[in-house]
Order: structure tokens, then C-alpha cells, then sequence
């Protein structure tokens, strides 16, 4: 588990962004498949903790791995999303303006917000904003939700699942 300071991680986010494990990412399957079934009955928007300095990066990501349809190529550059937002969340204070992903859900106004972050789900719960846990990792399984909500309106408002399928 990471103890190091906000702007440590930001040098450290800003490091794996720039690496060649960053490049040779691939997104957990079959993320981009349930996405496109979904995709006809919702408008997707991504709502990143990334910083505006990784916005080359993260769109030429999603465009290689979240075209709108299987058939699209690096040529018609359309994806799945009609949006992307960086939070700067792991961004040095004094590089761009930050802000939680529970503000831009409801500055965007977004149903439900799918995210690995406990802290993310418990803010946008905090907000009446619905989250989807998603995976089972060090950083969302040290604490329960049930222990950062306090009331069972806020509880309803959270779903944890451990696979894509899940979110269908």
C-alpha cells in the first residue's frame, strides 16, 4: 500500500505515464466489448484522476482500445466515449486546477460513476451520484464502504463487483 505524499504520487503517476509498461497496457476484458453493448442504451463519458499532462497518452489509449465499434481503425479515431475529463488528481499542485470525480459527475450530470477508487464511490455516494466498485485491489479492499457511509440512502447508491459482466 502507498504512504508516500500527494505530490509523491504525482511524480510516480507521472513516471508509469511516460514508461513502456504504460504503452503496453491493455484494458481488462471484456471491458470494451460490454461497453459497446451498453453503448445503446447509455452515453459514456471517462472521468480520469490523470493529470492534462498525460491527455496525448490517454486519448491515443482509448481510441486504440475503446473504438466505438470493432471495425474502427486508428484511421477513423472515433471511441466509445463522447467526453474525456482529467481531474488532475495526480497532477503537482502547481501544474493544473484539480477536482473530484464526484464534482464533474455532477457538473456533467452522470448516473453513475464505474471506478476502482473506494474514495471515488464514497464521494459521489456523499452526493446521491450512484457508483459501481470495480476489482478487487489493495486500494479499495483495506476499508469497507459501510464504514465511510453513514446512512442507508448513501449505502443503496454504492454496487462493488469484481467483473465486467457484473456491470451489464
Amino acid at each position: 500500500m502507498w504512504h508516500g505524499t500527494n505530490e509523491d504520487s504525482a511524480e510516480v503517476m507521472k513516471h508509469f505515464y511516460a514508461s513502456e509498461e504504460y504503452f503496453n497496457c491493455k484494458p481488462i476484458e471484456p471491458a470494451a466489448s460490454i461497453l459497446r453493448t451498453l453503448a445503446n442504451k447509455f452515453r459514456f463519458v471517462v472521468i480520469t484522476s490523470r493529470s492534462e499532462a498525460q491527455r496525448d497518452a490517454t486519448l491515443d489509449f482509448l481510441r486504440t482500445h475503446f473504438a466505438a465499434t470493432q471495425q474502427d481503425d486508428d484511421a477513423n479515431n472515433t471511441m466509445l466515449f463522447e467526453q474525456v475529463v482529467f481531474t488532475n488528481t495526480f497532477a503537482a499542485a502547481y501544474e493544473h486546477k484539480k477536482c473530484t470525480k464526484a464534482f464533474m459527475m455532477k457538473q456533467l450530470n452522470a448516473q453513475v460513476l464505474i471506478d476502482d477508487s473506494i474514495n471515488n464511490i464514497v464521494q459521489c455516494a456523499k452526493e446521491d451520484v450512484k457508483g459501481i466498485l470495480f476489482g478487487h485491489y489493495p486500494w479499495n479492499t483495506n476499508r469497507t464502504i459501510d464504514s465511510q457511509l453513514h446512512n442507508e440512502a448513501q449505502k443503496k447508491h454504492v454496487k462493488h463487483v469484481q467483473h465486467w459482466h457484473q456491470v451489464e
